[in-house]
């Protein structure tokens, strides 16, 4: 159905939990199922907490981000051409992926843009979510960089 791309942030043989949910999610708002959970989690000894990338545009609807709401699964936003997320979301995770600046995985941020996420990102912080940000690698090395940028500017927000 759609491009939907899943990531776990858990141990490795709960990977197959990640797609299950991700199929579940390309099928669309029309299955009344409960999404599936892994063994582990349902013996109690493993916590995890899915997050959805998603690259079609067309996924982004209330009734996709509501139903992941109520399955406690976390949307990534990311700045893909084409396919950007929502700035906003509601998740108990913040999960923020940066595909590059001015070209796809490649380019330097400006400041007003890394700026911008770290107070996103440090509120989310303040009220308790766990915040991840992530920038694809480029041949320039500026993602390194920015992340590095990013952060500095994360414990500007938390410090004032």
């Amino acid at each position: 159905c759609a491009s939907v791309r899943a990531v776990a942030a858990a141990r490795r043989h709960d990977r197959s939990c990640a797609v299950s949910v991700a199929a579940a999610m390309a099928a669309g708002c029309r299955t009344r199922r409960p999404l599936p959970s892994s063994p582990a989690r349902r013996m109690g000894r493993v916590s995890l907490q899915h997050v959805i990338e998603m690259r079609d545009p067309r996924l982004y609807s209330d009734a996709m981000l509501s139903r992941l709401a109520a399955h406690r699964v976390s949307l990534c936003l990311h700045d893909m051409p084409g396919s950007e997320s929502p700035l906003e979301a509601e998740s108990p995770v913040l999960y923020v992926r940066f595909h590059g600046y001015g070209a796809k995985y490649g380019g330097s941020y400006p400041n007003r843009i890394l700026d911008q996420w770290a107070e996103r990102i440090a509120r989310a912080v303040v009220s308790g979510r766990p915040a991840y940000a992530f920038f694809n690698n480029d041949i320039g090395g500026a993602a390194v960089r920015d992340a590095e940028r990013l952060r500095e500017r994360v414990f500007e927000h938390l410090a004032s």
